[in-house]
């Protein structure tokens, strides 16, 4: 695949929704009229998990097709179609919910407590440790975030709470890490001759099991119609029967957590995700 890097028409990528293509790693080339995704990765290692990812789950036919790696660059197949919405029928959502299922049946390894511990100290400081998708994402928005005082959202003492929080529910929860979709967004979903495909391998993350589902309930399948398709399609690979209660809260009170973290970098409204975290912990006490 070399000579595409070489001889191909290289441009970026981007959703065509509002969101996303945050790392600017993914790009589109033209060579001999034909389209291919070329993921540029910072590192040999991230080129070589995303390998690893695209040929494990191959069998199931919701990534695109493996066509090749070239050091830090990695070539897969350009799904034509379009984009998901978050407007799009509940069988769509089905099979999201499907490849949720296979991905969060591989075992993989990770510090749940140091990251989640991590986002809530930088919460209580004000001081945050900037990602390059802060950056990305802050510019995006037209640089208004600089205009806006980025602080603390915490005190100490409702920063204990939370991590009090925490550790009950996981206590109760008893997770496990596994590989999860971490962003289960339309953007990052491509419909093709009524087939649905996972087109941002980035997403995949070592979480703990069902993390992604919080996003998705909370920005996307947010009626109980939508969830249900998503659960029907859950349930034709596996159970999902563990996400509820104690499980359902620990994943949905990490995702508030990371959302504020980053909402709080980029200068955002986090009223609503404040309101959200408030109940949650009410529900407990």
């Amino acid at each position: 695949m070399g000579h595409l890097l070489s001889q191909g028409e290289i441009k970026e990528l981007l959703p065509e929704n509002e969101g996303g293509g945050l790392s600017g790693e993914v790009h589109l080339v033209r060579h001999n009229g034909q389209k291919y995704v070329l993921r540029k990765c910072d590192t040999y290692l991230r080129a070589a998990r995303y390998e690893t990812y695209a040929k494990k789950f191959a069998k199931y036919h919701f990534l695109p097709k493996f066509l090749g790696r070239e050091g830090k660059n990695i070539f897969l197949e350009f799904i034509e179609g379009r984009d998901l919405t978050s407007n799009d029928s509940g069988r769509y959502l089905e099979q999201v919910g499907a490849i949720a299922a296979h991905i969060n049946n591989s075992r993989s390894f990770g510090r749940m407590d140091f990251r989640f511990m991590k986002q809530v100290n930088e919460l209580i400081s004000g001081k945050y440790s900037y990602s390059g998708n802060v950056d990305v994402r802050r510019y995006r928005d037209d640089s208004k975030a600089d205009k806006r005082r980025i602080k603390a959202l915490f005190s100490t003492e409702e920063g204990k709470e939370i991590k009090n929080l925490y550790k009950t529910l996981k206590r109760e929860a008893k997770p496990k890490i596994m590989l999860d979709t971490n962003d289960i967004s339309p953007n990052n979903y491509r419909l093709r001759n009524g087939r649905v495909y996972l087109v941002d391998i980035e997403a995949l993350k070592a979480r703990i099991k069902g993390f992604g589902i919080a996003k998705c309930f909370t920005r996307w399948a947010i009626t109980q119609k939508q969830q249900e398709a998503f659960r029907k399609g859950y349930d034709s690979v596996s159970s999902m029967d563990f996400y509820q209660g104690s499980y359902e809260g620990l994943c949905n009170l990490m995702f508030l957590v990371q959302t504020l973290n980053y909402k709080a970098q980029i200068g955002r409204d986090y009223r609503t995700d404040l309101k959200r975290l408030d109940d949650l912990l009410r529900q407990k006490i």
